[in-house]
């Protein structure tokens, strides 16, 4: 597995998974052009250095994506200050169930981890709740801005 940071270079790869991950998910309805207006702010974002992201890949075929940051408590994302979020992941339909979000997570999380986080959080809800709990993140009865259920990893908890 190869994980690539998010650029130029593979932005068209990029959005397309994007809107395959959104037009598979809550989004299927949405008009095409507003989900490329929101890819194109999350990858303003990636080039501020707001947020970060890598592709990975396989035999030179891109399986997915993810995107975190560092909770700084001033983002339009931030639900828990000095925490570390995944913000956004997604995997091909034909790798998944294959550790590909497994191993994106974990690379994401030790990024973070590098950046002195107290722990780790996500919001999810639905089918992707068992994925994070797979992950070793626990739900708790806290709601994200979003509404949606957010889950919590100690740094140090090590899921394979």
């Amino acid at each position: 597995m190869v994980f690539e940071k998010i650029s130029e270079k593979n932005y068209s790869f990029f959005q397309e998974i994007m809107i395959e991950y959104y037009r598979d998910g809550e989004d299927a309805d949405t008009c095409i052009d507003t989900i490329k207006n929101f890819i194109d702010g999350l990858f303003c974002m990636i080039n501020n250095d707001k947020i970060d992201g890598v592709m990975v890949k396989n035999s030179e075929v891109y399986q997915g994506f993810c995107l975190w940051m560092k909770d700084d408590g001033e983002n339009e994302f931030s639900e828990i200050q000095d925490y570390g979020t995944i913000l956004e992941i997604g995997v091909r339909p034909a790798f998944r169930n294959k550790g590909v979000g497994m191993n994106l997570v974990n690379y994401a999380e030790e990024q973070l981890k590098q950046k002195d986080v107290k722990g780790f959080y996500v919001s999810s809800y639905g089918p992707s709740e068992d994925f994070w709990e797979l992950c070793g993140y626990s739900r708790t009865q806290n709601k994200a801005s979003n509404g949606l259920t957010i889950f919590t990893k100690c740094k140090d908890r090590v899921v394979k």
